[in-house]
């Protein structure tokens, strides 16, 4: 007996004794394959996980405090000079030297340094992780 490609069903033939069993077996593989999600449904859900998390990126000039608000909490702020080929910091839950997380935003500090991350001199920006 041959069997379909993709869900490997039999395929009866003109010259096979009649038998339930083919059938049966053809029934149970259709009702495994209808309890399982669609491809649809398993990438919607899937984009529906990924909306939930989000990047906002935005950029501020340095020397002064910034109140930066957002439509969310950030777990996670990376900053960077522009300019920079390195990682300038982050800010993570705790308060740190150069900011803090604040509900629906984040803080960063003033910097009396030319090198620091809220230098006067240079542009800096951020990646909010929601």
């Amino acid at each position: 007996m041959q069997q379909t490609e993709k869900y490997k069903l039999s395929l009866i033939e003109k010259d096979d004794v009649f038998s339930p069993d083919a059938l049966n077996e053809n029934a149970r593989k259709m009702e495994a394959a209808l309890n399982t999600k669609s491809d649809a449904a398993a990438v919607e859900e899937r984009l529906a996980a990924l909306e939930i998390h989000k990047i906002v990126v935005g950029s501020y000039a340095g020397g002064s405090t910034h109140t930066i608000e957002l439509d969310a909490t950030p777990k996670l702020i990376v900053l960077h000079r522009k300019g920079s080929t390195q990682l300038s910091s982050f800010i993570c839950e705790s308060d740190t030297s150069h900011g803090s997380i604040i509900e629906n935003g984040f803080i960063i500090k003033p910097d009396s340094g030319s090198s620091g991350i809220n230098s006067q001199y240079d542009r800096f920006m951020y990646a909010a992780f929601i």
